[in-house]
């Protein structure tokens, strides 16, 4: 099948590609080694890893080389192997290996039907997990730094600290940290389905995993069979309507939160009975005046122990972890630092998926943020448009933690088309009726199938409909709930994921499902 580059550097990429072709990967059984990297257990015999050589710089594909990390689940009947499917569960900074590990380890992400047709195959994206890593300082990275300056005093003080972080992310990862952007990942990914030489890809891409889905798609529109993203992330839009849209939709989620625990659900939400809204207004004001004390972790020094977390809780860590927050109960914010440490602290230099959580965004997206003037302006939106929340959001987190980064962005927004050009296979819907036959000389490529959350607190619903408009041959299909993406509950949404994959079946256009 053949292969197809859109860069400037298209040649020296597509003959990359090529050779790499005949590069063979050889599995083997993960070691203790590939355990203590990823933090569970590879140890299942039915677990296989392999290393996979890429260049460092896509666009000088003759110098330094960097090592992709592969796990492989087989499929569990070969009679009905379909193929390999890629996944990535997002993040970014998720390695697709814990993923793999989970469900050999007996945690069901997928169902049989699709473990019985499919290997499964966990690639860890350039930067973490096990591939080559990016390393920071711990004791630096896990700084104070505030995402509310209210002043030019404070806001230089949060540039000149995260220069320092990034500057040390430089000094001990070297060029790699400049060269971890999706585009990179998705030329990766390509090389290694070659390399596989199991045909076209099938790939299922959760949450930011949805950014590699797009690029890949816009790259090698001729090279795939399926790809199904769940939980989508927009990138074509500008830095103000990321912020706009995303502090938008998480208003919403707060204030469906406050309907359910008083409506929906009266048993099992802690507040239920009390003004929601105004118990989050309290905290979030008192939280911007005076850190919430978390008791619970006093005395645990926040690089150095597992289990450590912030003697107390600022608003930036409030919001940040926005989702757990209402867990604070009179005063106590001992599970919102634990849960803000888990997500964003390092315990160690080698936390390489902390660091690219957060480099990865500095390289695919532009924060428009230049100045003192810019932050103020945007804030005043965000009060503006998400008075529960001031703004705050996954991208507004993302945005002010790449202040200081030290290097434009390398794959920033843009335009993500990606126009029918190619048909290999025919295309049914859920409801019976196949696909209107195209003009003998016209043709396609597969349809793309987008599933969407409408309250979903990271993704905004908007984000799916500009990725729709602009894949030409796509579906959307929306679930009518809540929460970050919708596989993982194994509902009607998550079905038609599984039809999609394993029978190129697709729900009908504008369609709605409840689970």
């Amino acid at each position: 099948m053949p292969t197809r580059v859109s860069s400037s550097a298209g040649f020296l990429v597509l003959s990359t590609l090529l050779c790499q072709a005949s590069a063979a990967i050889t599995w083997r059984n993960c070691s203790s080694n590939d355990t203590a990297i990823i933090g569970i257990p590879l140890n299942d015999t039915r677990v296989q890893c392999a290393e996979f050589s890429v260049p460092l710089d896509w666009s000088d594909t003759s110098a330094q080389k960097i090592t992709i990390g592969l796990t492989r689940l087989a499929a569990t009947k070969p009679g009905n192997r379909i193929g390999s499917l890629f996944v990535n569960p997002g993040g970014p900074g998720v390695p697709t290996s814990e993923l793999i590990g989970a469900q050999a380890l007996g945690f069901e992400f997928f169902p049989d039907s699709i473990t019985e047709a499919f290997d499964l195959i966990g690639m860890d994206p350039r930067g973490f997990g096990l591939s080559t890593g990016i390393q920071c300082d711990p004791d630096l990275w896990n700084q104070r730094v505030t995402q509310f300056p209210s002043s030019q005093e404070d806001f230089d003080t949060v540039v000149s600290t995260q220069i320092q972080i990034w500057e040390s992310c430089y000094n001990m990862s070297g060029p790699l940290l400049y060269n971890i952007d999706t585009r990179s990942v998705a030329r990766d990914m390509e090389a290694v389905r070659i390399a596989l030489n199991d045909g076209p890809l099938n790939f299922l891409g959760i949450s930011y995993g949805t950014v590699i889905a797009q690029t890949y798609a816009q790259l090698f529109p001729e090279s795939y069979r399926t790809i199904a993203m769940d939980g989508i992330v927009d990138h074509t839009s500008s830095a103000t309507n990321l912020f706009f849209t995303a502090a938008q939709t998480l208003e919403s989620v707060i204030n469906q939160f406050a309907l359910w625990c008083n409506t929906t659900d009266t048993t099992n939400c802690p507040l239920t009975g009390r003004d929601v809204l105004s118990i989050w207004n309290t905290t979030v004001t008192s939280a911007l005046n005076h850190p919430i004390p978390a008791p619970g972790c006093i005395g645990t020094p926040a690089s150095l122990l597992n289990g450590s977390c912030y003697a107390n809780v600022t608003a930036t860590e409030f919001l940040s972890v926005m989702r757990d927050a209402l867990r604070l109960t009179e005063g106590n914010a001992t599970a919102v630092s634990q849960t803000y440490a888990k997500s964003s602290l390092a315990r160690s230099k080698y936390a390489s998926a902390t660091f690219a959580a957060v480099a990865i965004p500095c390289l695919d997206f532009r924060n428009a943020l230049a100045n003192y003037d810019d932050l103020r302006y945007r804030l005043e939106l965000g009060s503006y448009i998400a008075p529960l929340s001031r703004g705050a959001s996954h991208t507004w987190t993302e945005q002010m933690q790449c202040l200081g980064f030290g290097h434009r962005p390398t794959y920033p927004q843009q335009n993500m088309d990606v126009p029918w050009n190619y048909n290999p296979s025919p295309i049914t819907f859920l409801n019976g009726s196949v696909e209107a036959q195209l003009p003998s000389n016209e043709t396609t490529n597969t349809a793309v199938l987008l599933v969407q959350s409408k309250y979903d607190p990271s993704c905004n619903y908007l984000w799916a409909e500009n990725v729709r408009a602009g894949i030409d041959n796509s579906t959307l299909l929306l679930r009518d709930g809540a929460g970050h993406t919708s596989y993982l509950l194994h509902g009607e949404a998550s079905d038609a994921i599984n039809a999609y994959l394993l029978n190129l079946t697709l729900p009908a256009p504008a369609s709605v499902v409840a689970t």
